[in-house]
């Protein structure tokens, strides 16, 4: 490294969307990269810190027909009722109660659907479905159940942009 190029900080800023639209702000600093001084790069740093923007509203309404697939990709396993996938037994109750063939099935929830409703439309931080796939990995009560495939970060979104939107 040249001792006479100055070092500089270089600032960072990553915003991920989370639960329920909060957003999470990490802001990292790299020491000792070496950069031309210059009139500009004091400004390019403080452009740099500002703080991010907060996340915008889901871009379009999705339907129920729009995350269905979804529920049927990773949850018809257990909570199919009749329309289990190929390779599993058809449980027409649905494990826990839960059946997600049907929007209204899927809002009305499982066996404790009185005080935990599958979805609350409108409301994410309300909806036990919503709940229940954006735990920790490792939680106890995560779904799906650790060892079977789970949906993306995207398609985790998407589900939760259409209970925003209304869950119709």
């Amino acid at each position: 490294m040249n001792p006479n190029i100055p070092h500089s900080h270089r600032l960072l800023s990553v915003a991920a969307a989370g639960f329920a639209g909060f957003a999470l702000i990490v802001t990292a600093s790299v020491r000792g990269a070496a950069t031309p001084a210059t009139p500009a790069a004091p400004a390019a740093a403080a452009a740099a810190a500002a703080p991010a923007a907060a996340p915008a509203a889901p871009a379009k309404a999705v339907a129920f027909a729009d995350v269905k697939p979804l529920f049927e990709k990773y949850c018809y396993a257990c909570h199919g009722g009749d329309l289990a996938p190929a390779g599993t037994a058809p449980n027409s109750v649905g494990k826990g109660g839960l059946k997600l063939d049907t929007l209204a099935n899927v809002i009305k929830g499982g066996r404790n659907s009185a005080t935990k409703p599958g979805i609350v439309a409108g409301k994410p931080e309300a909806s036990e479905i919503i709940h229940r796939i954006t735990l920790a990995p490792d939680h106890k009560d995560i779904m799906p159940q650790k060892g079977k495939p789970a949906p993306t970060a995207a398609e985790v979104q998407q589900i939760v942009d259409w209970v925003k939107a209304g869950a119709k």
